[in-house]
């Protein structure tokens, strides 16, 4: 939505200001910050690897450049928590606990929006989707996360078709993103 065009415009120059080096520098963060919006971002929530920033980055295609989104995303895959609020390594397999998984899940669906073309990175994490589908082509991930957003999609799991139901649309949704761009 056009009302978002400032907050992209802004955290764009935070992140081109971040990365001018070519790769991270927390203190050319903090300064960006200080010097467009007066902010103290020190330890504090309002960092680019936060799963909001990165969604305002995200929503448009080609907002940031090519040399830029790719030191984001080696900077992203590089942190041990993942992405702010999901606190999810990107690694693969994924974590089993169902929360952890719905943290990982939803990590790689912002990573699809904001890198479609980075493919490479995701390679690992697709090969682990395409090796969990059944024989006759769904996928049943196991129950929702209480904390999703994502799930579900049905009125009820009640029906365990439901459940396969929703997972399947879930994960072809991310798996066409990533295969639409390679």
């Amino acid at each position: 939505h056009p009302l978002l065009d400032p907050d992209r415009e802004l955290w764009a120059e935070i992140a081109c200001r971040t990365f001018r080096s070519g790769e991270y520098n927390q203190e050319d963060e903090i300064q960006a910050h200080a010097e467009l919006t007066g902010a103290t971002v020190k330890d504090s929530y309002l960092v680019l690897n936060g799963r909001y920033q990165l969604n305002i980055l995200g929503s448009v295609p080609g907002l940031l450049p090519d040399w830029l989104a790719r030191a984001l995303l080696e900077w992203l895959w590089r942190r041990e928590d993942g992405i702010g609020y999901l606190e999810a390594p990107l690694v693969c397999p994924p974590p089993q606990r169902q929360g952890e998984f719905e943290r990982w899940m939803a990590s790689w669906e912002l990573l699809s929006r904001l890198f479609p073309r980075r493919v490479h990175r995701a390679r690992d994490a697709i090969n682990w989707l395409w090796s969990e589908q059944d024989d006759s082509g769904l996928w049943d991930l196991g129950s929702r996360a209480s904390t999703s957003t994502a799930l579900p999609l049905s009125d009820s799991w009640r029906r365990r078709e439901n459940r396969v139901f929703d997972w399947t649309t879930r994960v072809l949704t991310l798996l066409r993103r990533y295969h639409n761009h390679h």
